[in-house]
């Protein structure tokens, strides 16, 4: 993800938390990671490029259990800010309060 490079240690650790949890409830995608991935499209439309963002879509893996997507929503949380820092084109609003 040559989008994140800064915070590729956030998404690494989030894949490893959530590979290691079971999906055993319908959680909802959360307000920070509704903001990291309208933020990462934003900045994929500014520089022409595709960022895998799968896993936090409402339907990603991030939703299997209250566990992952907290860990989801404090990647997502800490991304928005890294993309606003790397891409100034974009005009990425934070998810906090949102819902």
């Amino acid at each position: 993800m040559q989008l994140l490079e800064g915070s590729g240690s956030i998404l690494l650790f989030a894949r490893l938390v959530i590979a290691l949890l079971p999906g055993c409830s319908d959680v909802e995608q959360g307000p920070e990671c509704r903001a990291f991935v309208a933020c990462v499209k934003e900045a994929d439309t500014v520089r022409g490029t595709v960022t895998n963002v799968d896993r936090f879509l409402p339907s990603g893996a991030c939703w299997g259990g209250e566990k992952g997507a907290a860990v989801c929503e404090s990647a997502c949380r800490r991304g928005v800010p890294v993309l606003r820092a790397q891409e100034p084109r974009v005009a990425c609003a934070s998810g906090e309060g949102a819902r």
